[in-house]
């Protein structure tokens, strides 16, 4: 018994012995690199995008050659025009400021003035502004007094110094004007332009304001005819009989 015992634990110990054995050699050596997972072979790689386009291109050169309205242009270049017979040189444009028109001048009153410019101005009646320290009056007209009143063809009485005055400060709108100042500040008579237009004959055409000496005579006729500002009826609808 002795013996069938010491027999049965040698073969134990050898099973042992052979399985760490066999486990060490697994953990030691790396597995076959063909047979690696997640790793593909050299006959499972996709295909070189480069190898495909090849032919492609190979059969566009191909196709361009057979056909003669196609152009051939070499990569990175630029297809010019196609010239034919000589260059002739063609005549340069005209400067700007001699292709310029000329402004437009007004059909009446005096040439229009530079001037000084004057800002935020107020217009105490129509024909009549103070600004930067000046008490101006536009030359060629009679100022319309804000207190004048008016008479249209129904008889009808309305404030048209008062109308007339804030048709006047509703065109400047507290725009600067230019006008021919002295110096020094005071009250003048003078001429005035707002934005290139003459400020007087403005007036004088929309019917605001009377010509003197002869300067806006003809403006005053057309504004009496088509009966503009005061020369018109009463803007107001009813007024003092």
């Amino acid at each position: 018994m002795p013996t069938l015992r010491r027999i049965a634990l040698f073969l134990a110990g050898v099973a042992l012995v052979g399985t760490l054995w066999i486990g060490g050699r697994s953990v030691v050596e790396p597995p076959d690199k063909g047979t690696e997972p997640g790793r593909q072979t050299r006959d499972e790689r996709p295909p070189d995008p480069r190898q495909s386009i090849k032919p492609s291109i190979e059969t566009g050169q191909k196709a361009a050659g057979e056909n003669p309205q196609v152009r051939r242009i070499a990569p990175g270049s630029i297809a010019g025009p196609e010239i034919s017979g000589p260059l002739e040189r063609i005549t340069p444009r005209e400067p700007l400021a001699a292709a310029t028109k000329p402004l437009k001048r007004e059909p009446f009153g005096p040439p229009i003035p530079q001037g000084t410019l004057l800002y935020q101005p107020v217009a105490s009646a129509a024909g009549e502004i103070e600004a930067n320290g000046h008490e101006v009056r536009l030359a060629g007209i009679k100022v319309t007094p804000a207190n004048r009143t008016c008479k249209d063809a129904g008889g009808r009485v309305w404030p048209c110094g008062v109308v007339a005055r804030t048709a006047f400060r509703a065109w400047m709108r507290g725009r600067a004007v230019a006008c021919d100042v002295p110096s020094h500040a005071g009250a003048i008579t003078t001429h005035c332009t707002l934005d290139g237009a003459d400020m007087a004959l403005w007036l004088v055409r929309n019917g605001w304001a009377e010509s003197a000496d002869g300067q806006y005579d003809d403006a005053e006729a057309k504004a009496r005819r088509e009966k503009m500002g005061m020369f018109g009826p009463s803007p107001l609808g009813t007024g003092q009989e």
